[in-house]
């Protein structure tokens, strides 16, 4: 682009991990094509965030986050109809269902272009009339998914930019040190974490003992999960960490990334950053991640909520160390390939390119 242009980008909360990874890394990769980003969302109350100069606090939810605000909505709305006015902003990069009606209402009557990401598949989407002309889908599986199930979807216009990552330098991993497994995202229903649960307890009654399994991440299942680990497992073995900003270290070097989601994901960045540091993905088979897991060569995928699919999975990774490294290795090329950060950057401000002009 020849001239400057300022992208707000909106998100509800950038309480989780997938959706506030993607949005900071388009927002520092942007600025190669000339476009100046905002972000706009919710933040907890000690979100380093606050003190990033591109950031906007909207007071969507109560302070605690759990609870959304009608008076902090009608506050946000005019704290963003503020900033795109005062600074010019010409498109709107919406990034949740929620997003798309806040800044739907905002951008009532500027000349802002819209834009939404479809970061998670919903079945209930029909109804909604908060969608733009213009949708970004992160895989062919998520483009489908849309079509099939948001009113009017076959007069948008539909693109797909896949999700990318940083390639990092490759962890060294020992095959000679115990095996362990690591799981990481938000510990609730559709993560699959009651999945997990019960194929670590039938894992256990099969071997008479558990791999070691580090699991990164807070929810409202985690005390739940923190009660049963500590009643049914040895200490140590199952090891909670709740929220871990930076997840990288803990996942280098495990021999498998779990990942049992029971399918509300669209092209989750957990895989994605494991499959860069050269781990294998054991996950549930549901199609978003068809193009990503691919059984036997980039991990090993199980039917969705088969706990007991699951727990064979894991004994079976155990058993086959050498070739979980090497299916590993094939994932972060699949990866270096298909879903680099900078073609990710350069594919999105090709889309803000063709947005037609008001």
């Amino acid at each position: 682009m020849s001239e400057t242009q300022t992208v707000l980008h909106l998100v509800n909360t950038m309480e989780w991990g997938g959706v506030r990874r993607h949005v900071l890394d388009l927002a520092d990769g942007l600025t190669a094509h000339g476009i100046r980003s905002i972000i706009a969302a919710w933040l907890p109350e000690q979100d380093p965030l606050h003190d990033d100069v591109r950031t906007v606090h909207l007071p969507l939810y109560a302070a605690a986050g759990g609870r959304k605000s009608p008076s902090g909505f009608l506050d946000s709305l005019r704290i963003l109809r503020e900033l795109i006015q005062g600074e010019q902003v010409q498109i709107l990069h919406m990034h949740s269902r929620y997003a798309t009606m806040l800044g739907s209402l905002a951008a009532r009557g500027s000349r802002v272009r819209r834009l939404y990401t479809a970061h998670n598949t919903f079945d209930d989407m029909r109804w909604l009339p908060w969608y733009p002309d213009d949708i970004i889908a992160p895989g062919a599986a998520v483009r489908d998914h849309f079509l099939a199930h948001a009113r009017a979807s076959d007069s948008r216009r539909l693109h797909v930019v896949a999700h990318g990552v940083t390639i990092p330098a490759l962890p060294s991993i020992a095959l000679d040190q115990s095996a362990r497994f690591c799981f990481a995202g938000r510990l609730c229903e559709e993560k699959g974490v009651r999945v997990l649960y019960d194929a670590l307890l039938l894992l256990q009654k099969e071997r008479d003992c558990l791999p070691f399994v580090d699991v990164i991440g807070d929810g409202p299942l985690f005390h739940w999960l923190e009660e049963r680990v500590a009643s049914n497992f040895e200490s140590g073995t199952v090891r909670l960490h709740g929220y871990v900003r930076d997840t990288a270290p803990l996942i280098a070097g495990a021999t498998a990334l779990l990942f049992p989601s029971l399918g509300l994901d669209s092209a989750p960045y957990t895989p994605l950053e494991a499959m860069a540091l050269g781990i294998p993905v054991i996950a549930s088979d549901i199609r978003i991640l068809a193009q990503l897991v691919l059984p036997g060569l980039t991990g090993r995928t199980f039917p969705v909520g088969d706990a007991a699919a699951l727990a064979s999975a894991l004994s079976q990774a155990m058993n086959e160390r050498e070739r979980m490294r090497s299916m590993g290795l094939r994932g972060r090329e699949l990866v270096r390939e298909e879903h680099d950060m900078l073609r990710m950057c350069a594919e999105t401000a090709d889309v803000y390119r063709q947005l037609p002009r008001k």
